[in-house]
């Protein structure tokens, strides 16, 4: 046996290894999510084009669309009022935007090359850009009151990186691992950050999407919730005082819905 054949089957044994443990870990937290209340139901009556980020300023829920920025298309982040569910503004967006955060005065928004766009809400011009310390693209983007979070959905095979930034300099306040892979989207709610987790056939590890509620001080996943009604296509998740809203994504007939539960 040369060398390369034995490379080669190293490699294989080790991506079987690391595959198969990704789902025991992924089979474990199905089996202990408990049910989560769908509290409310709301087709969106406009059209977005795959929703992929939401966030909330304290009134209304913004939306990132993920579409490239390739004519006729031009992606934009929708603000839209609650409860009743009109458009309030659209704001330029970028190609292929992720994760979605806002502090009511700007929005931060992930893009490719792991970069991080931060945008002012008033002129809807991007005026600072940052490198995810993530060390990969930010599809979760959260804030806190004081500091903006990051998760990344694929860091490596097995785990999800997350990450506490100041929100001007982006000095890093915290950074963690969990256990987990194919994080769509994170909101802050009541000291906790929750996460969505997707379920996509073709390469995500559980059957069901997931709602994670992770402890950022042990951190750890505290609480699993699962729901046979939501979508497996679940790339956007955002948090008021009393109710989570997540939002489905990659619906062939565009009937894209946003769901309220009762944590």
């Amino acid at each position: 046996m040369n060398f390369r054949n034995l490379f080669l089957i190293i490699t294989l044994v080790f991506m079987i290894a690391s595959c198969g443990m990704s789902t025991e870990e992924a089979k474990k937290l199905e089996e202990k999510a408990r049910k989560i209340e769908i509290i409310n139901e709301k087709g969106i009556p406009f059209t977005i084009i795959c929703p992929n980020g939401l966030a909330f300023d304290g009134s209304s829920i913004w939306i990132a669309e993920y579409v490239s920025s390739i004519k006729p298309y031009k992606p934009s982040i929708i603000q839209i009022s609650i409860p009743d569910f009109k458009i309030k503004k659209k704001i330029p967006g970028i190609a292929h935007m992720e994760g979605l955060a806002t502090d009511g005065k700007y929005l931060w928004v992930g893009a490719p090359s792991k970069k991080i766009s931060m945008i002012d809400i008033k002129s809807g011009r991007i005026i600072r850009e940052y490198m995810s310390p993530t060390k990969d693209d930010a599809d979760g983007l959260t804030w806190d009151g004081e500091k903006l979070w990051i998760a990344t959905h694929y860091h490596g095979r097995r785990d999800v990186s997350i990450a506490a930034v100041e929100p001007q300099s982006f000095k890093v306040k915290k950074m963690f691992s969990i256990p987990t892979r194919d994080i769509g989207d994170i909101a802050w709610h009541q000291g906790y950050i929750w996460a969505v987790k997707y379920a996509n056939p073709k390469r995500s590890d559980t059957e069901i999407a997931l709602l994670l509620k992770i402890n950022v001080e042990e951190e750890i996943i505290e609480s699993v919730y699962k729901n046979d009604r939501i979508p497996k296509s679940i790339w956007g998740i955002t948090a008021n005082r009393n109710t989570i809203w997540i939002m489905n994504d990659n619906d062939p007939d565009n009937n894209f819905r946003l769901f309220s539960l009762n944590k």
